[in-house]
């Protein structure tokens, strides 16, 4: 059922020892003695969204699932989260990960009103794909925290009416790309193209106070930076590509953002995710003079 995959430290984030000691007790299931450099890692490079997410990953496997619902759901309203190929990647032996989701399942089905542990839970669902799992989870958060606008986002896009084009074939049946995650758009650039110079500076404002940052090359590179009050800057960086209506940033860590596009005046510009529900404006981009 899993993929038979190893990555290592370096291709799950940028060089960091802190990281990369974090990740080898990780694997070996020394989670206690991991945790404080995790920490360490996260000090050192704030703004790497994959250290924030392996960071949960270990809180979740020590039982913390308040403190690592805190981390998803400020990671995942702003950024997309870890595959199942990488997730299952990290463990020495994926026996450990199935272990610990008993355990979190478990957990909930004794305190139903735990709203943190049910997202966490939710996540972990849409990682190894049963969507329909991760939905009734998902209701439990938002009945519980009806404020909670991550939760209340991701139910939503879950929820949509599905496509009539039959989804791409998966390599494996656990291999969601997360909540925030859309089937890769095509690259090849179709004329005449989003009428507006993509390449430049850009800022948006997302839900709450959060904003995002958004640097695009003429290389079509991309860095994408959430900052949101009292938390480090989440950061995403990859390649961009368009057609004529949509856009796809495809971050190697992340996976990928796809949406479409569309041109609002000569600085502005709105991006909307695909999956996002009706009512959901999407994000306007206005041009950093």
């Amino acid at each position: 059922m899993y993929d038979d995959v190893n990555p290592t430290a370096e291709t799950v984030a940028p060089a960091n020892t802190n990281f990369d000691n974090a990740l080898a007790l990780f694997k070996a299931g020394d989670y206690q003695n991991a945790m404080p450099l995790f920490d360490a890692a996260v000090r050192d490079q704030p703004g790497e969204a994959i250290i924030h997410e392996v960071r949960a990953l270990n809180l979740f496997a020590l039982g913390e699932y308040a403190a690592a619902a805190a981390v998803l759901n400020s990671l995942l309203s702003a950024a997309p989260g870890m595959d199942w190929t990488t997730m299952s990647g990290l463990y020495g032996d994926v026996a450990d990960y199935t272990t610990q989701l008993r355990a979190l399942e478990a957990h909930c089905k004794a305190d139903p009103k735990d709203a943190g542990a049910y997202f966490v839970l939710a996540y972990h669902y849409l990682v190894t794909g049963y969507q329909d799992d991760a939905v009734n989870t998902l209701r439990v958060v938002v009945a519980n925290q009806p404020n909670d606008v991550t939760a209340q986002r991701m139910l939503e896009a879950l929820t949509e009416p599905e496509p009539t084009e039959p989804a791409p074939a998966q390599s494996s049946p656990a291999t969601s790309n997360g909540p925030l995650m859309a089937p890769p758009a095509a690259t090849t650039p179709a004329e005449p193209g989003p009428q507006i110079d993509l390449a430049g500076a850009w800022r948006a404002k997302a839900g709450g106070d959060t904003t995002i940052d958004l640097v695009i090359t003429e290389n079509s590179t991309f860095t994408w930076t959430a900052n949101q009050p009292g938390q480090p800057p989440i950061v995403v960086s990859g390649d961009m590509a368009h057609t004529s209506d949509a856009l796809e940033f495809d971050s190697k860590e992340q996976g990928a953002m796809v949406g479409s596009v569309s041109t609002v005046s000569a600085d502005q510009w709105r991006f909307r995710l695909d999956g996002s529900p009706p009512s959901d404006p999407g994000l306007t981009f206005e041009r950093v003079k």
